[in-house]
């Protein structure tokens, strides 16, 4: 009997590590309450950027960001240049007359401008996960992965 309580906490840990990391938070880029996807969508007005835990998680952590970086890209150049957003609602009235289907906006946000929202409501700072806290993913320092979370946005005809 021992011996099978053994296999079951052997195989609960196996399945333990193949979980997502839930302590990385990710960045969402909505429209009208509904979630843009990375394959890409129409350009809208207005947008809504959220930072939250992955949603396979069973625990949600909320976050807070103080300046994201958003950029308009064409054929791998800056079109004019990148913005810094400080709040989540975000108006792109004004970059609707320079974006054509093809250009992709990239937003990021590095881990220094990330905080948790804590259940009394205060702020702690985010830390910057480090790379033996990766358990086998690859960490390549030079990437924005490493500096950040980040999220492209390919736009697409009307």
């Amino acid at each position: 009997m021992r011996a099978f309580g053994l296999v079951v906490l052997l195989a609960a840990a196996e399945e333990a590590v193949a979980q997502i990391d839930c302590s990385a938070p990710i960045l969402k880029v909505l429209s009208n309450n509904q979630e843009i996807p990375a394959t890409g969508s129409v350009l809208t007005p207005q947008i809504t950027l959220r930072v939250t835990s992955p949603d396979d998680c069973s625990e949600q952590v909320h976050y807070r960001f103080r300046n994201a970086l958003m950029t308009l890209v064409r054929r791998g150049r800056p079109v004019i240049p990148s913005s810094i957003v400080n709040q989540s609602n975000v108006n792109l009235a004004q970059w609707m007359k320079y974006c054509q289907p093809g250009d992709r906006i990239t937003l990021f946000i590095s881990y220094h401008d990330i905080a948790i929202v804590k259940a009394n409501g205060s702020l702690q700072p985010y830390a910057q996960p480090k790379p033996e806290d990766l358990k086998g993913q690859k960490f390549d320092i030079r990437t924005e992965q490493a500096k950040g979370i980040s999220f492209t946005w390919p736009l697409l005809k009307p």
